[in-house]
């Protein structure tokens, strides 16, 4: 069978199958991270807070949104 003789059809060629578990435990890994590190800051900003005593609260707000 030559190649202009094949179907259109048999010419398709199919993606791999892929898992989408990867992805999902990538997202998940970088969710417990950002949740981690919220919680870490929550809880040292009081000392930051002592540590820079002249700083104003907004001045000091830069560090919850960064």
């Amino acid at each position: 069978m030559t190649p202009a003789t094949v179907p259109a059809a048999a010419a398709v060629i199919h993606p791999p199958k892929t898992s989408p578990w990867p992805v999902f435990w990538i997202a998940s890994v970088a969710a417990f991270l950002v949740s981690l590190d919220a919680t870490m800051l929550y809880a040292a900003f009081g000392a930051l807070r002592a540590g820079f005593p002249t700083a104003s609260p907004g001045t000091m707000s830069w560090v919850l949104n960064a």
